[in-house]
């Protein structure tokens, strides 16, 4: 389990859960659920939108199987009743394909991790700690033969526990209802009405 930033880095990993777990439970017991909201990740405070004037946090993008919180975004559920959801479900889905890809990305560059590794647990946690932390060292020095992004500085990459539980709250479909809002008037792009 990981956060990954919009650069396709990896900021924070949770090594070690059983595979066959679900990727909730894995993040719900982490420390990784409580770092937005203890800010041990050093997200900015929360802002509007642009063109906007509600503040509004920055998030984690998940899907249906995490709960909705503040600092966590998730689709709307079951079925899409309007242009308002569907909008909001599919930018939301762009926005998760950039883990599916920084994940992609590490896999394709070290083949050791597209395979079962003959090593005991705890090397292949160093194993994949040290994938993680080239891989994060090549995104910030705009490797392009490596995945192509812009130069940043490397994001320290941070070992989480497990803690907690996870509750949905009003004002988490409030955010969720204001970046729906956004995604169909001031950030509102050409190409997503092709969809609905």
């Amino acid at each position: 389990m990981t956060l990954v930033d919009a650069r396709h880095r990896f900021v924070m990993v949770d090594i070690g859960a059983n595979g066959r777990a679900c990727d909730a439970d894995v993040f719900a017991r982490s420390a990784m659920a409580a770092a937005p909201e203890n800010n041990t990740v050093n997200i900015p405070p929360p802002r509007p939108l642009p063109g906007r004037v509600n503040n509004v946090p920055f998030v984690i993008v998940g899907d249906d199987a995490f709960g909705l919180k503040p600092h966590i975004m998730k689709p709307f559920p079951g079925r899409e009743s309007g242009d308002f959801e569907r909008i909001h479900n599919y930018r939301l889905s762009r926005a998760r394909r950039v883990s599916e890809n920084a994940f992609g990305i590490l896999a394709k560059r070290f083949r050791i991790l597209d395979k079962r590794m003959n090593l005991s647990a705890d090397k292949c946690t160093i194993v994949v700690n040290a994938c993680i932390v080239l891989h994060n060292y090549l995104m910030s020095r705009n490797d392009r033969q490596y995945a192509n992004s812009s130069p940043d500085p490397v994001i320290s990459l941070e070992s989480v526990s497990h803690q907690g539980s996870n509750h949905s709250i009003d004002s988490a479909r409030n955010i969720r209802d204001e970046f729906a809002d956004y995604f169909i008037t001031n950030g509102q792009v050409d190409w997503q009405w092709d969809i609905v």
